[in-house]
């Protein structure tokens, strides 16, 4: 079964999906960009399940609760060192790991945000197209994933996405 790849423009921490990706540090210290909103609107529980977690390698997935967050999980994706920067190939490692542990969890929703840019330092243009290169990479070997959201939080990346993904020949549905 091949998931739907969408492209939204919102707040990840609002959306109606099972499972959202955290782009994280190896420390899995929730500080600012999306890992500081999840731990604003989800609560400090979810930094006390991430301490006991930490640390992990860079690309890999850590699974927490989502606190006072409407979904059920948040996979904590470790795009960078605390304070360094993130990379295309780690950002390709991050998504991969993160499909895989939401198809081992039976996750039929999942949405990501832009991994490894802003505070990674990666370049939102390579960036977006690591995301949709793996996102299209594993679209048809997914069992129980039937949509995967790549959210954007600004309407300036969420048009700029839609290039990307356009200018790749990926169909990212309504």
């Amino acid at each position: 079964m091949a998931y739907q790849i969408r492209l939204v423009q919102g707040d990840i921490t609002l959306r109606p999906v099972e499972a959202i990706v955290n782009a994280a540090n190896t420390q899995l210290v929730l500080g600012s960009g999306v890992a500081g909103s999840i731990r604003i609107r989800g609560g400090f529980a979810i930094q006390q399940e991430c301490d006991v977690l930490a640390p992990i390698g860079l690309g890999m997935v850590a699974i927490t609760g989502a606190g006072r967050l409407p979904m059920k999980y948040i996979l904590h994706a470790a795009t960078m060192h605390p304070g360094g920067y993130s990379t295309p190939e780690v950002v390709r490692r991050c998504v991969a790991n993160a499909i895989q542990a939401a198809e081992e969890r039976g996750i039929t929703t999942l949405a990501l945000p832009a991994l490894g840019c802003g505070i990674g330092g990666l370049p939102f243009k390579l960036g977006i197209g690591a995301i949709l290169e793996e996102l299209r990479n594993y679209r048809e070997v997914c069992y129980h994933l039937g949509m995967v959201e790549l959210v954007l939080y600004s309407l300036v990346e969420f048009t700029e996405a839609q290039r990307v993904a356009i200018a790749m020949g990926i169909a990212v549905g309504p």
